[in-house]
């Protein structure tokens, strides 16, 4: 497979581009012609669609959720595959976007700041690719909403968690709802999915409502807002599933976690999405007190605060989950950060963040662990009873698994036959 197969689903004719430069403007077409190839996926029993190696900052979780539901599906003897899916609500939000509209309204401090982030984040994204490439089945290519009709060999589709059904600016993301013809009529599930903090107003209440008909299964992961879910939607057989990550065991992910390099003991720090100096400050005092040393990783480059105490070139997903297993005590303010925790058995303290925090309680009120979260400054010292927590894991994961047994394991199918989809 060629690298611009990977990136690029179809090549069209694109409108002239106009810059301006100190009120000079600049029209120019660029080189791409519109062509028409053929395009071959493998047949397929599942097609798993979420956001995972395109997600905007190259998030951890994000990869690791589908990884782990692939290859829970795979012990399942399920034929799947990883749909490589770039949603436009990503793909607007993407360093490249931020870049070129930096340079058409010439936004010089920002433009300087996101590429320093395109470095950082581009060099991330390629261990996100040798990683999918390595340990699963992903599609040929890349496919955006307006090809995402050419995936015709796949016999049934699962959207699987993360906040795939938030409503955007743009509206709802069609992708992650089944809702084109080629995905239509299949028994479609959805596992674990998340729709944000927000309620829905009348219009979009109506509008969500009617793309649930386009799925057979529906379990959702926000433990706050299923009540609501099934007042808006109708559909009384919704139930809580647990994230993706637990359906493996821990020995499943310390076969890819990769020791760090580092000698003596430590802390590590995980800053997710938004920079929280509290919560570095209060790690290096934990580290300082225990005379421990201290590690941080960040999702932005700019969330960097002292160079010296963080990683300058961005991990790859073994090193994070080596940090995660080899740490004395972990901070962090990711959801999936506090998953991985507790998937290893290591003591944490977790943060909100501004905005959204139901994903956070509901994984801490999941395994009774509300006490991990920091209030009022206050870091838990007491110790995780983790044969409780791995308890609960299994009684959780117990009720997921009757779910996916019911809803992804398609016995007796039809096998599709292997077929040329046209191109675009």
């Amino acid at each position: 497979m060629k690298f611009k197969d990977f990136l690029y689903s179809k090549k069209e004719d694109k409108k002239h581009t106009v810059l301006t430069f100190f009120g000079v403007k600049i029209k120019f077409k660029p080189f791409c012609l519109k062509t028409k190839f053929q395009r071959k996926e493998k047949c397929y029993d599942i097609g798993i669609l979420s956001v995972n190696i395109n997600s905007r900052i190259c998030n951890f979780g994000a990869a690791l959720h589908s990884y782990a539901f692939h290859k829970y599906l795979e012990k399942k003897g399920v034929n799947s595959v990883i749909i490589n899916y770039y949603p436009e609500s990503i793909r607007s939000l993407f360093i490249t976007t931020q870049i070129f509209h930096n340079i058409k309204n010439c936004e010089f401090k920002n433009l300087f700041k996101n590429l320093c982030n395109a470095f950082y984040i581009f060099y991330k994204k390629n261990k996100f690719i040798r990683f999918f490439k390595k340990n699963c089945n992903i599609t040929k290519y890349r496919y955006e909403l307006d090809t995402l009709h050419q995936l015709k060999n796949i016999n049934r589709f699962v959207v699987e968690t993360d906040v795939t059904w938030l409503k955007y600016k743009s509206g709802f993301d069609r992708g992650f709802f089944c809702d084109l013809e080629n995905m239509k009529n299949k028994g479609n599930v959805a596992y674990s999915v998340d729709f944000g903090s927000k309620f829905f107003s009348e219009k979009d209440s109506k509008i969500f409502n009617k793309y649930m008909d386009n799925f057979k299964y529906i379990s959702i992961r926000n433990i706050f807002k299923l009540d609501y879910f099934k007042e808006i939607t109708g559909r009384k057989d919704a139930i809580i599933t647990i994230d993706p990550v637990f359906l493996l065991k821990t020995e499943d992910y310390q076969k890819i976690a990769l020791k760090p390099k580092i000698k003596g003991d430590y802390v590590f720090v995980f800053n997710c999405v938004e920079n929280n100096p509290e919560m570095l400050k209060q790690a290096s005092f934990y580290a300082e007190k225990h005379n421990l040393k201290l590690i941080v990783v960040n999702s932005f480059v700019n969330n960097i605060i002292d160079w010296k105490k963080s990683f300058p070139t961005p991990i790859g997903i073994e090193e994070f989950l080596g940090n995660i297993q080899y740490c004395k005590y972990f901070f962090t303010n990711s959801y999936h950060g506090i998953c991985f925790a507790i998937i290893f058995g290591i003591p944490f303290a977790c943060y909100e963040r501004k905005g959204n925090n139901d994903k956070i309680l509901t994984i801490l009120n999941l395994f009774d662990l509300e006490d991990r979260l920091v209030k009022d400054g206050c870091i838990p010292i007491s110790e995780i009873n983790y044969s409780e927590v791995n308890k609960k894991w299994l009684t959780l994961k117990s009720e997921s698994e009757k779910f996916i047994d019911k809803s992804c394991v398609i016995n007796g199918c039809n096998p599709c036959v292997e077929r040329i989809s046209g191109g675009g």
